[in-house]
């Protein structure tokens, strides 16, 4: 077998799918780049806001039938910073629990 190419590998930045011959909302942008860096200073309510759009984005775009591949590598950053802040809130609150005298304070 060979192997696929990747149709969207010239993709500039700020682009926008155009869907024709659609009644509904017709253009898709292309999601943004975010840094890890970038992702790790968003608020928690901006993270959650920017994956909802970034799931819809991969709905229209399948919808289509055209290839969600970049929205779902941003998701994939998105839910990583995600679960990383969920996985040291929990042990931040098993570490305070583990040290009754710092719950007093």
């Amino acid at each position: 077998m060979g192997k696929k190419k990747n149709k969207m590998k010239n993709v500039e930045e700020n682009e926008t799918y155009e869907f024709e011959n659609y009644e509904s909302d017709s253009t898709v942008p292309f999601p943004e780049k975010l840094d890890q860096d970038d992702l790790s200073l968003m608020d928690d309510d901006d993270l959650h806001a920017l994956g909802r759009s970034l799931n819809d984005s991969i709905g229209q775009v399948g919808q289509y039938s055209l290839n969600p591949y970049l929205w779902e590598v941003e998701m994939c950053y998105v839910q990583r910073e995600m679960h990383m802040r969920s996985v040291r809130r929990a042990a931040h609150t098993a570490w305070v629990s583990n040290n009754p005298s710092l719950e007093s304070n």
